[in-house]
């Protein structure tokens, strides 16, 4: 009876879980991790031409020639949303890895905030931390 009963309750809880953590999102990179691992890193607010962005300050890499950047690809939503949703003082957090040319609009946020996103940038990957600095 006892086993009958811990074999039910088992399988009651088996179906209660609907996807490993990897699906839920539990494995992907956090914004900060964005910051770190991408070669240039960009304030931008939204310009006439839906494809392009005016390029306020740079928070990591080089400043890209002419001072706009095509793309704007949301990861984390659409893009057309981060886009019409700019307070005032905000801007767009763009980045981008290499080898791919494309701009990632990472979210909004305070102009303000340039130069914490810069160390925020400028952090090292977990792989490169020594004992002593994970303390």
């Amino acid at each position: 009876m006892k086993q009958s009963l811990l074999a039910a309750v088992l399988l009651c809880v088996s179906t209660i879980a609907t996807a490993c953590p990897l699906c839920l999102g539990v494995g992907q990179q956090t914004k900060a991790h964005h910051l770190v691992a991408a070669q240039q890193v960009v304030l931008a607010a939204p310009t006439a031409d839906a494809d392009r962005f005016r390029v306020i300050g740079v928070v990591k890499g080089a400043r890209p020639s002419g001072n706009t950047v095509e793309g704007g690809y949301s990861r984390f939503g659409p893009a057309s949303d981060a886009a019409t949703t700019l307070k005032n003082g905000q801007a767009l957090l763009l980045a981008r890895e290499d080898p791919l040319p494309l701009w990632v609009i990472i979210g909004a946020t305070g102009i303000d905030n340039l130069g914490w996103l810069r160390r925020v940038a400028a952090g090292k990957h977990e792989e490169e931390l020594s004992a002593a600095e994970w303390r």
